[in-house]
């Protein structure tokens, strides 16, 4: 590029919520900017970078941009940060190009001229000499026609301290003595030392000291023995002479030219006179004011004769004008208002008052300075509707009078701010506001009141006092700054506004937050009494029912004891009446009278459940029938209903019982099943009715006959009112049936001389175990079998292909619907006799992990259906081996094995795509697990014809670029260089082109990244590889590269930055393996 601008930094105006501020000046890297902040005062901080805030726009000849980090919300943010480092109002952003004085480009032998690296080395020679430019500009120099011979000091560092910077006669710099310190009036016996300054007091004349000494004599110091140390450079007594000549003069001539009208003087020689002015005044007001004269009298006249009507006996009634008189010859003066005439004189019954007002007036006047400073009468004439209600309340303010102080005090109270007294000391090492004597308090602020932040202790100097609301945004509403923080008067007032928000913060506007804490704003008792002004109204106006209830105080002091009081609580708490069910403070056994339900209620820990039972009787029994049309209850049909007791129902569907995962009855009214009944099928639902047992008495059973069927055959003895001894064998019946559950309690079902127990459904009935764990036992001793699970297909007609029997694993999933979550089945591949054949099939959900337990010494062979992954647990023995054998998959599947330490030897790490410009790619942060690692890369370049070069990071990230610090060869592109004191190891030649399907691709190793330098045997980090470009000058060509850190002064790494040897990185794909250490 060319340089065609001079700019080298920009300055910026910050407003606390700005973080971008652009610059339009070329960098080549991040670091090459500082920034400064400059306050409103001229204090200058220089930020961090990365700490404060991140560049963006390195390489690009347009600029780009510098962004204060601050609370985006968004965590990724480049420019994200949990504290806010924007720029705030009056703070002034400064952006300077500042490079290190360094020269980085390195020619290689015999390649081709690097014309773009070349350019980029210029460009930054001449930013630097404008960079240079800029601080002479900055600096004090002398003219071109002027000359300064002696420009150098040859006194030291001491004998220059503290003193003043000058020029000589010749018009050279020096050095001169400084003025020494002023030692206040002359005393005898004092040392003095030369330079000193004293006060002759009985001259008033200031000495400096020419020679070091101990004072003597007396004053005054120019008779005094020791005269000749002492030089004067400042006459009192002339300059006061002068002065005061000079003053006199001054004034006299003041008084002569502009000495006030009317004013006379006395000069200071005793004369006395008026001004210039004063005459001039004169004769131009003698003359203005006979103008002024003639004309009022003519317009007075022509006044009068146009409003005064003269004597007449009835009212005119032409050219009438509001104020216009005339005299009544009967009533006197009247005075026409614009509409009417009226009389001037006051009537009978107004003269009285009148003069009843007179007698009063010192009264009057009094009332009326109270209500207004001025227009008394007017103002309490104005206000005689107040003034009569004030009359009628005449009892409560003599009232009020009786407790004027209490009334006193509550107004002093509404109406005074408070103030805290605030000074600045360390607290855990830093400074902070302490607030009345303590550490950055939180604080709590009232609506309507004032507050005020005294800042007059010199501690807070340099230490501004603000508010910021909870968004970080200066606040400002109602705040009054008075005053230099550390100064006499120096306070911050603030008037919390009404609206003012809920959260707050002080803090110092120069450090930051840290010196404050937060401000919780909160309503005032008086806002709140405010507020409710009409719940206090409305006790006053049932006051009588308050004095009603004041004769009973005791009985109510009774209620509220804690005894009585906490029972009657208790009992409130528990037992409540209205329209709906309650939702709130709900106690598990709370009651509830429903009015619109008619019913009581009670809570049962969860929901309102009716306290009786909805079921009328013992039970109730509702069936339906699926029916195949469209209809009420169909084969789309979930929802029977049914009125029952929650938690007392039963549902049958085609005679089997329902599991209650498989239906929901919650509502009291309805049952939905888990999945629609098919067409045919029967819904059988029972309620039981919930009943005392304790309640049934054994007198109701006086009537009915009990069926002879439901006893058997042999009735036992009858002992008293019970049946005893009732045989409980079904023996007797062969087909028993049970009309509800059977409940064996603690026995067991058992089957005698060793028979079989068979449960047999009927038809496509299932036998189902309503239970989590099923145990099989057998007690057997010996050691011949165990217990047995035998799925037998008892068929006649077997055939190929069947499914033998099948385990099935079922469960929820997270919509509550039922799931199979894996299956273990069996097929007979062959039933032909003596060369019988089977498969095992295990199925599961996709992404589930298949495991065959201890292959010994048989092959086991596994047929997956979408799985990913094979493994072996617990592999036992050492005389076999596990065999893989694996077929052409349909899909993509990975293959991932571990050695014999079960560590995987060859893993993919990373796989990085760039799509915009960037100055390099840089690995950083590799492994340490790793010591090798396999890198491949596909990259273009920005700039056509460069070559690609790398770099190894050392252990804190920094780029390795010191000269000395590479050896390399490249034999790549139809050429070889080699060098073995570089400050980069160079892969490919400087003809990488930049078009479209241009570049280069590298794949290469590093090895050593652990490398230990004092571990003499090691070899230092090297890479070694191969590289094919795509070339702007000739077909594609590559070759072979390695490079390696020099053995003068090797280190380890974590890292490595390919890059371009001009430009940048256009876009790239690099892919990273590790190769494990052994």
């Amino acid at each position: 590029m060319t340089v065609s601008s001079t700019t080298t930094k920009v300055s910026l105006a910050g407003n606390g919520t700005a973080h971008s501020f652009g610059y339009t000046f070329k960098i080549f890297a991040d670091a090459d900017l500082q920034v400064f902040i400059r306050s409103s005062t001229g204090t200058e901080t220089l930020k961090t970078l990365d700490t404060h805030y991140i560049v963006t726009g390195a390489g690009a000849d347009s600029g780009g941009n510098v962004l204060f980090k601050f609370n985006t919300g968004n965590a990724s943010d480049a420019h994200f940060s949990s504290s806010d480092f924007r720029p705030q109002s009056g703070e002034t952003v400064v952006i300077k190009r500042v490079l290190t004085l360094t020269q980085g480009t390195d020619y290689v032998a015999n390649d081709p001229f690097p014309a773009e690296s070349h350019e980029d080395a210029l460009d930054r020679l001449t930013f630097i000499s404008q960079q240079q430019q800029e601080e002479l500009d900055r600096s004090i120099k002398a003219s071109v026609g002027n000359t300064i011979t002696g420009a150098e000091f040859t006194l030291s560092a001491t004998d220059r301290a503290n003193k003043v910077f000058a020029f000589d006669a010749s018009g050279n710099l020096s050095i001169t003595q400084e003025l020494g310190t002023f030692r206040g009036n002359w005393a005898a016996s004092t040392a003095y030392a030369a330079r000193d300054l004293v006060k002759d007091t009985s001259t008033n004349n200031i000495f400096i000291v020419t020679t070091a000494h101990t004072s003597s004599g007396s004053q005054p110091l120019t008779t005094n023995a020791n005269s000749a140390s002492y030089s004067l450079i400042v006459d009192a007594a002339t300059a006061t002479t002068s002065a005061t000549t000079a003053s006199t003069a001054s004034a006299d001539a003041q008084k002569l030219a502009i000495n006030a009208e009317d004013s006379q003087f006395t000069l200071s020689d005793n004369t006395q006179g008026f001004s210039a002015l004063h005459h001039a005044a004169k004769a131009a007001a003698s003359a203005t004011s006979a103008a002024t004269a003639k004309t009022n009298a003519e317009t007075a006249l022509s006044t009068f004769q146009g409003q005064y009507h003269g004597a007449a006996g009835s009212d005119p009634t032409s050219n009438l004008d509001a104020g216009d008189l005339y005299f009544n010859t009967s009533t006197g003066f009247k005075v026409y208002n614009g509409s009417a005439w009226e009389d001037i004189k006051p009537t009978t019954s107004e003269q009285t008052n009148i003069n009843a007002v007179a007698t009063n007036n010192t009264n009057i006047t009094t009332v009326a300075g109270q209500i207004s400073p001025t227009n008394n009468i007017g103002t309490v004439a104005s206000s005689a509707t107040d003034i009569g209600t004030v009359a009628a309340r005449d009892s409560d303010i003599g009232a009020l009078a009786a407790i004027a102080s209490d009334v006193t005090s509550l107004a002093n109270a509404i109406g005074a701010a408070t103030t805290y007294a605030v000074t600045v000391a360390q607290s855990g090492g830093v400074n902070v506001f302490y607030i009345d004597g303590a550490a950055n308090p939180t604080l709590t602020l009232d609506r309507g009141n004032t507050y005020i932040f005294d800042q007059s202790d010199s501690s807070n100097a340099g230490h501004p006092l603000a508010f910021k609301d909870s968004s970080g945004n200066s606040y400002t509403t109602g705040v009054t700054v008075t005053g230099t923080p550390g100064q006499a008067g120096a306070k911050v007032q603030i008037d919390v506004a009404s609206n003012a928000p809920s959260s707050l913060r002080y803090y110092c506007t120069v450090h930051g937050n840290a010196m404050g804490n937060t401000i919780s704003v909160v309503n005032s008792n008086l806002a709140t009494v405010a507020s409710n002004i009409t719940n206090v109204n409305n006790v006053g106006s049932n006051i009588s029912s308050v004095n009603a209830l004041a004769p009973a105080v005791t009985n109510i002091n009774t209620l509220a004891s804690s005894s009585n009081l906490s029972g009657i609580n208790s009992f409130a708490e528990r037992y409540r009446i209205g329209s709906s069910n309650p939702t709130g403070s709900l106690d598990a056994g709370d009651l509830f009278f429903n009015t619109t339900d008619n019913e009581l209620k009670v809570y049962n820990g969860s929901a309102w459940v009716a306290a009786t039972s909805a079921v009328n009787g013992t039970s109730v029994r509702q069936t339906y029938t699926v029916g195949s049309a469209s209809g009420s209850y169909d084969g789309s049909t979930t929802v029977f209903p049914i009125t029952y007791d929650v938690g007392f129902v039963d549902v049958y569907l085609n005679g089997v019982r329902l599991a209650g995962a498989d239906f929901t009855a919650t509502n009291g009214t309805s049952v939905t099943l888990g999945s629609a009944a098919s067409s045919g099928d029967t819904v059988d639902m029972v309620a039981f009715g919930i009943f005392n047992v304790a309640a049934i008495s054994a007198a109701a059973l006086t009537s009915g006959t009990i069926p002879d069927a439901r006893f058997p055959a042999t009735l036992p003895a009858v002992s008293g009112a019970n049946l005893t001894g009732i045989n409980t064998d079904l023996v007797a019946d062969s087909t028993p049936q049970l009309g509800g559950n059977l409940d064996v309690q603690t026995h067991s079902i058992v089957s005698t001389s060793n028979q079989d127990i068979t449960v047999s459904p009927n038809g496509t009935g299932k036998v189902v175990m309503n239970t989590r764990n099923l145990d099989i036992i057998d007690d057997d001793d010996g050691s011949s079998q165990g217990p047995n699970i035998t799925l037998f297909r008892d068929t006649a007609s077997a055939a190929d292909d069947d499914i033998l029997g099948s385990i099935k694993f079922l469960g929820r999933d997270s919509n509550g619907g039922q799931e199979l979550y894996g299956k273990i089945s069996v097929t007979a591949e062959e039933v032909t006799h003596l060369i019988e054949g089977s498969s095992m099939f295990i199925e599961e959900q996709p992404y589930n992990v298949v495991q065959l337990f201890s292959p010994n010494s048989v092959n086991r062979f596994f047929n997956f259906r979408d799985q990913q992954i094979l493994g072996w647990v617990n592999c036992r023995g050492t005389n076999h081996t596990c065999n893989i054998f694996w077929e052409t998959p349909t899909s993509g599947r990975s293959l991932f094995l571990p050695n014999a330490s079960g560590t995987v030897a060859y893993l993919a790490l990373s796989t990085t795509t760039i799509t915009s410009s960037t100055a390099a790619i840089t690995i950083d942060n590799l492994p340490d697990v790793f010591n090798t690692f396999h890198i491949h890369i596909n990259a273009h370049p920005v700039t056509d014809g460069v070559d690609f070069r790398a770099r190894f990071l050392d252990n804190l990230g920094n780029v390795l670029s010191a000269a000395n610090t590479y050896g390399y060869y490249r034999d790549t592109d139809g050429s070889s260089t080699q060098s073995d004191n570089s400050s980069v190891m160079q892969i490919t030649g400087t003809s990488i082109g930049s078009a479209n399907y241009e570049g280069v691709s590298v794949d290469c190793t590093l090895q050593n990244r652990n490398f230990n330098a004092s571990v003499v045997e090691q070899v230092p980090p090297s890479i070694q590889g191969n590289v094919i470009g795509h070339y702007a000058t000739s077909n594609p060509s590559g070759g072979s590269f390695y490079g390696m850190m020099g053995n003068s002064n090797p280190s380890p790494i974590r890292g490595i930055q390919f890059y371009f040897s001009s430009g940048n990185v256009a876009r790239a794909t690099v892919h990273i393996y590790g190769i494990q250490n052994t």
